[in-house]
């Protein structure tokens, strides 16, 4: 089992200035971790791609990012959970957050 695991939710298909610096900084420091954008299956997520190439995409249904309770629901369903299940703890790094050394 691995032991941490950094999940950035993202819903949109490209940053503002604020959460691009959150989001890199968050790669920058956490880079010996896997990190992984959790997004919604049908967005456009090439921006990710190109500009965080170590991250992985694990996409979840669109119905799931439609508004704050339906995002929560996700965090509360086993399936999130269970996408994330070969690692012992998970940071939930969000894009109005910053990350420190």
């Amino acid at each position: 089992m691995k032991k941490i695991c950094v999940i950035i939710p993202i819903y949109k298909p490209e940053l503002n200035e604020e959460e691009a610096y959150s989001v890199k900084r968050t790669v920058q420091v956490l880079k010996q971790r896997d990190i992984f954008f959790v997004v919604p299956a049908h967005l456009d997520f090439s921006y990710y791609k190109n500009n965080y190439p170590d991250a992985k995409i694990e996409p979840f249904e669109d119905r799931f990012f439609k508004n704050i309770q339906a995002y929560s629901r996700l965090l509360l369903s086993k399936k999130f959970y269970k996408r994330f299940d070969k690692y012992e703890y998970m940071l939930i790094a969000q894009t109005d957050a910053l990350i420190l050394d």
